[in-house]
């Protein structure tokens, strides 16, 4: 898949290349992501550059063939809005999805690279106050140790389960340093030679970061 880059967009479906960008096309009528279709999200298979989930207003879409052409697959996400996906860089085969306005916002694990998913236990509003209906923007599973996962949601926190999503628990609670609800970003930078372990949280206003395994942020 050397040269291919996808772009998801909100209202032109997957435009697509096949030559570092030099030249560009929207993916055909006849796709399961709509000619016109929302596609917030777009993840590669770290094992398999030609496999590609779509995250669409459709639900989950996979192509096998570098972004040529999708299928939906049928998940507990269909006719949902997919904001959000993460493949687990050292297990590919486990992959999380997100979903949020105008759908409800929640969260999804597929154990075989996306072909099956499940919802997973994890409540989060319906409503919020700052963007009516949340959206789940960002996904992270920390390389070095991928039974740690994070997410986090506009509005609702940054959320966090060390049992590959089977449990989570809500990281910006009062006290803890992250100064605002609305997270649309996350990451875990590995330990150097000169500093810890360091967990970043981006909120819509601030950078927070935290090197005592996220118990507390600046």
């Amino acid at each position: 898949m050397q040269g291919t880059i996808l772009v998801g967009t909100a209202g032109q479906g997957i435009v697509r290349s096949v030559d570092n960008g030099a030249t560009w096309h929207r993916l055909g009528l006849k796709e399961a992501i709509e000619f016109d279709g929302v596609v917030r999200s777009l993840a590669v298979d770290p094992s398999d550059p030609a496999r590609v989930l779509a995250g669409a207003d459709a639900g989950i879409c996979l192509s096998t063939d570098g972004g040529a052409h999708f299928k939906r697959i049928a998940s507990p996400a269909d006719d949902q809005t997919v904001w959000s996906i993460a493949f687990s860089p050292s297990n590919p085969k486990l992959v999380f999805a997100g979903t949020g306005a105008p759908s409800r916002a929640r969260m999804y694990r597929s154990r075989d690279g996306g072909l099956s998913w499940q919802q997973l236990d994890v409540e989060l509003p319906e409503f919020c106050s700052g963007v009516h209906k949340p959206r789940i923007l960002t996904i992270f599973v920390r390389p070095d140790a991928p039974q740690e996962v994070w997410f986090g949601v506009e509005e609702g926190g940054a959320w966090r389960s060390n049992d590959e999503g089977d449990t989570w628990t809500r990281i910006d609670t009062p006290g803890r340093g992250i100064n605002n609800s609305d997270i649309h970003a996350i990451t875990v930078l590995p330990a150097t030679a000169d500093a810890p372990v360091k967990h970043v949280v981006v909120t819509v206003n601030s950078v927070c970061e935290s090197t005592d395994d996220a118990a507390s942020f600046t």
